[in-house]
């Protein structure tokens, strides 16, 4: 998971065009990186992506209070959930629903493409999208924690909406998963979980030209185990860690997940090893026409 600050700084790179080579190799490389490893995960994304699966209905409930504006663009549409939930305000719009893995639009395209009738599908980057069409409503569901550039992508996508157009999306606030940050530390390894912003960070990332608001909410989820809980986060392509980490010898990282485990009861007798998704709503509407 890419984070905010983190990577904000990291692209600071001056005027010195080497060091702007560098970076942008760097951003390919983990782009790539990303649509792999959800791409690896189509095949069991549904299975796994519990949170994802609730977090894409609640975002649909915010942008189900007002009509849906045509055209609708969607960012990282995985394999569909949040184009399903919208399915019925989706009626007679023309949507477009990308994704940076093939292999998730390829899933998406399966699920949406019979009921949503005037729907494209396309392999592309939402960070740094490079269309001239602009959108009634552009929608993304936990996508906008891996962008590099967190405000400039939202200022390049409020570019992108039409006078009243609304820019609705979810991401990973500060705060998420940090009972395995503090696991990791108190037995002296590294999560490669990187830093997520705050409500308030998010709140200043609005550009001009329009009003946005944020909320926010804290969402537990269970597992088994510390094992269990990585399984997931590879299942559903979410295990790519910040890009500053270094990896633990496998010898290492086993030891260290059997020690978390066994201090949490190693799953039995009802114990787990429960984290906390700390989880923003963003809704930027463009001033001008009723949305």
């Amino acid at each position: 998971m890419t984070g905010f600050a983190t990577n904000n700084a990291r692209l600071s790179s001056g005027d010195d065009p080497a060091m702007r080579k560098s970076a942008r190799q760097k951003s390919l490389h983990r782009k790539r990186e990303v649509a792999r490893a959800f791409g690896n995960a189509a095949s069991s994304y549904d299975r796994y992506a519990i949170l994802q699966h609730r977090v894409a209905h609640d975002l649909a409930q915010f942008i189900a209070g007002k009509r849906v504006a045509a055209p609708y663009l969607e960012i990282g549409c995985g394999t569909g959930f949040l184009g399903a939930a919208l399915e019925d305000h989706l009626a007679g719009i023309p949507c477009l629903f990308t994704d940076l893995s093939l292999p998730m639009v390829a899933r998406c395209r399966e699920r949406l493409e019979a009921s949503v009738k005037d729907a494209s599908f396309a392999v592309m980057d939402g960070e740094m999208l490079a269309i001239a069409e602009r959108y009634g409503l552009v929608a993304a569901s936990l996508v906008f924690q891996w962008f590099e550039n967190l405000p400039a992508a939202i200022v390049r996508l409020a570019d992108c909406l039409v006078s009243g157009g609304r820019l609705a999306f979810t991401m990973l606030g500060e705060g998420s998963l940090q009972e395995w940050r503090v696991a990791c530390d108190d037995h002296g390894g590294e999560s490669g979980i990187p830093s997520f912003p705050t409500a308030r960070e998010l709140e200043q990332a609005w550009p001009g030209g329009g009003e946005g608001w944020v909320e926010e909410v804290r969402i537990p989820r269970c597992h088994v185990s510390a094992i269990e809980f990585l399984h997931e986060l590879k299942a559903i392509g979410a295990h790519v860690p910040d890009p500053a980490h270094v990896p633990q010898a496998p010898g290492k990282m086993r030891a260290l997940l059997r020690e978390i485990d066994s201090k949490n009861g190693n799953g039995e007798n009802g114990a787990s090893f429960s984290v906390t998704y700390h989880v923003l709503y963003g809704i930027f509407t463009r001033n001008g026409g009723a949305s």
